[in-house]
């Protein structure tokens, strides 16, 4: 089935960025990783990334002959949830993909490049916003960055998400966005 081809308007904003071919696979499977910035407060500054990040993974085998295929492509748990394999393994923990990286002789590389590089991303995007943002009391924003890794396991932006989505589609989500929120209201709690 072709599908229908739809223009772009003169004016029209969109983002476009090169498709990253050669993404770190597990077991054949394409992830990215999901990972929490809290901008606390615009003035002064207090930005905070939240130690629990986890990784999505895609239920089907990553292959470039059909990027159609949303199931292998597209790692965001709201296209993967309808697909009969979606589970408990299809989001991983840190802990997990630790263990995953030193199976594969990568034993440093979520310390010394994976989470200094996810650093260097929010830095970047948050130092690019900040000049436009106003300060308000009591108002806080808390972003949701999914990040990509190539097969040498250096993470490259796939998106902020400015309303991420919070539920808890397995059991280790559910602990793990428990806890988010709970840091989250803790520390605008305590900030204003």
């Amino acid at each position: 089935e072709k599908k229908k081809e739809r223009k772009m308007k003169l004016g029209e904003e969109v983002v476009l960025q090169e498709y990253l071919v050669s993404p770190m696979l597990i077991a054949r499977r394409k992830f990215d990783i999901r990972t929490f910035c809290l901008l606390a407060s615009v003035g002064p500054t207090l930005v905070l990334r939240h130690t629990d990040m986890y990784l999505r993974r895609s239920c089907e085998a990553f292959s470039m002959a059909d990027l159609g295929k949303r199931s292998a492509h597209l790692t965001n748990i709201c296209v993967q949830k309808h697909h009969p394999r979606f589970g408990d393994d299809s989001v991983w923990d840190l802990a997990q993909f630790e263990s995953y990286l030193e199976s594969k002789a990568m034993p440093h590389a979520l310390s010394e490049a994976v989470l200094p590089g996810i650093d260097r991303i929010m830095e970047a995007c948050i130092r690019a916003v900040l000049p436009s943002l106003a300060p308000k009391r009591g108002c806080f924003q808390l972003l949701g960055f999914d990040i990509l890794l190539d097969q040498h396991g250096s993470p490259s932006l796939l998106e902020v998400n400015r309303n991420p989505d919070l539920q808890p589609h397995t059991r280790k989500l559910h602990s793990l966005l428990g806890k988010l929120l709970d840091d989250t209201l803790g520390v605008v709690t305590e900030v204003n």
